[in-house]
């Protein structure tokens, strides 16, 4: 097997792929691991097993989002991956999860957004929003507006992913991509769960 495909970092869709690739790229972290796109969760759960099958596997990132259930999609993840280690925890580590398997393997798992709340990948992005920024309370009233007169097609659960693609139609570029939003500097990714996920990253997919 090609030695690149030695490191894997498991993800849900297109946009988390771009996200840890402006990630990877804007904090010189190692390009030493594949990103693979699987389209969707209940894929991405179901092929835990042959990925981990992959013979001269090394490292494996599960990154997926914890949507409405963290506790019920981190017991999904973790039914695929007890045979591995017997005491792997009940909740996730605020930092993620990395832990070596009996034959050397290093497994790495992340909740999008932090680990510890509900969320998705956009909830992420919106940590990341600076703290001083002049659109994201009107992109707030936008939403808010939409939701008093009952006009929202968004569900609930969707309401980062409406705010943060709302916030970025009134960049310099509107409507650029997630992953770009990072390349071109309009987040602040000296964020603390920003930090933590490259701290995660970094060390998942470092050499053995």
């Amino acid at each position: 097997m090609k030695n690149e495909f030695a490191k894997i970092l498991l993800v849900e869709g297109n946009n988390d792929k771009h996200v840890i690739f402006a990630l990877r790229d804007k904090f010189d972290v190692k390009n030493n691991f594949k990103v693979k796109d699987c389209s969707d969760i209940q894929t991405l759960i179901e092929s835990i097993p042959e990925e981990l099958r992959v013979e001269e596997l090394q490292s494996i990132g599960i990154m997926v989002d914890a949507d409405v259930n963290p506790k019920g999609r981190w017991e999904a993840i973790k039914k695929k991956l007890s045979h591995l280690e017997s005491s792997l925890p009940v909740n996730l580590p605020d930092k993620g999860l990395i832990f070596n398997t009996s034959d050397g393997t290093r497994v790495g798992v992340w909740l999008m957004p932090n680990n510890k709340i509900s969320g998705n990948l956009e909830d992420f992005m919106s940590f990341l929003i600076p703290k001083d920024d002049v659109l994201k309370p009107n992109a707030e009233a936008a939403l808010a507006e939409l939701e008093s007169k009952a006009i929202n097609r968004y569900a609930a659960k969707d309401r980062s992913k409406a705010l943060v693609h709302t916030w970025l139609a009134w960049q310099e570029s509107p409507g650029s991509p997630l992953g770009q939003s990072i390349t071109r500097r309009y987040l602040d990714t000296d964020e603390q769960n920003c930090k933590n996920l490259i701290d995660w990253l970094t060390k998942l997919f470092q050499d053995q």
